[in-house]
């Protein structure tokens, strides 16, 4: 399928999901292959997610799953969730369990980035164990934090996944001397 380049998730998503029996209130992108969505049904507001991707010719693919269907990811945005109808109001028993789960995967995935300490640019994040890098960057447990996901040391840029918070044990290093700092990014 084509999507036209520039065109919102919730635009291009709307035109596809919007009919008689659903409406499209908001969607969310944790990240370019997923979106979240909050879908009013003949039930309520429900949560459904679209896998997105890309081929090379530029045509656009996605596959949807409503929460209900088991969504393996627990990346939901907030703003989603606060929008969804209790799941009591929505499903029978069996599907029941299973949107309750995925919801609280994502609500816990959300209360665990909130317990995280904030990091802001310039810091050093100590990461234990050290993380091996391909190529030149080799093994370092000490990186400046630029954002999101970048850092960089010994004068290269390196990327960890936007969830790193998450995947790793680090800490912010405090009152570390410049002549210190120099000798940790080194």
């Amino acid at each position: 399928m084509r999507r036209e380049q520039g065109v919102s998730n919730f635009d291009f998503f709307a035109g596809e999901l919007n009919d008689e029996r659903h409406t499209l209130l908001d969607a969310a992108a944790p990240n370019p292959a997923l979106v979240f969505f909050a879908v009013r049904t003949p039930r309520g507001v429900e949560c459904w997610m679209a896998q997105c991707r890309w081929d090379r010719w530029g045509d656009y693919d996605y596959w949807l799953t409503k929460e209900s269907e088991s969504i393996h990811e627990n990346k939901c945005p907030k703003r989603i969730l606060d929008q969804l109808d209790p799941v009591e109001d929505l499903y029978d028993d069996g599907t029941r369990v299973v949107a309750r789960m995925f919801r609280e995967r994502c609500t816990n995935r959300l209360a665990a980035l909130a317990a995280q300490p904030k990091v802001k640019r310039g810091d050093l994040v100590h990461f234990t164990p050290a993380i091996r890098f391909r190529g030149p960057g080799g093994v370092r447990d000490v990186l400046e934090f630029v954002r999101g996901g970048e850092f960089r040391a010994g004068g290269w840029r390196f990327w960890l996944r936007s969830d790193w918070k998450l995947n790793y044990t680090w800490s912010v290093m405090e009152d570390v001397t410049d002549e210190d700092r120099k000798l940790l990014l080194s």
